[in-house]
């Protein structure tokens, strides 16, 4: 669904949501087609900026999912070589 290492844009949002856990409470997918507010949103802004999915590629701060309702600074700490790593792969990205 997402444009991968070709994508143009990453997105970031702080930490994977409730429904990006494995069933029965959730899709286990990060993804704009989950039943929750914060996938409508994202879906909702891209849609009107113009921009399809087969031009990102999502991404969390914080890779994994946190116990409290945002990440810790430590757990933020710890997403960032994930996160290096992740743009190192995307040759075609802008923005």
């Amino acid at each position: 669904m997402y444009g991968g290492v070709e994508a143009r844009l990453l997105t970031v949002v702080a930490s994977p949501g409730r429904q990006t856990r494995a069933a029965p409470d959730g899709t286990g997918f990060l993804c704009i087609e989950n039943p929750d507010p914060a996938a409508a949103t994202v879906k909702r802004l891209m849609s009107e900026a113009g921009i399809g999915p087969r031009e990102m590629t999502p991404w969390n701060a914080c890779p994994w999912f946190t116990d409290g309702p945002s990440p810790s600074a430590a757990e933020l700490e710890a997403g960032v070589e994930p996160w290096v790593q992740l743009i190192g792969l995307l040759r075609g990205l802008r923005c």
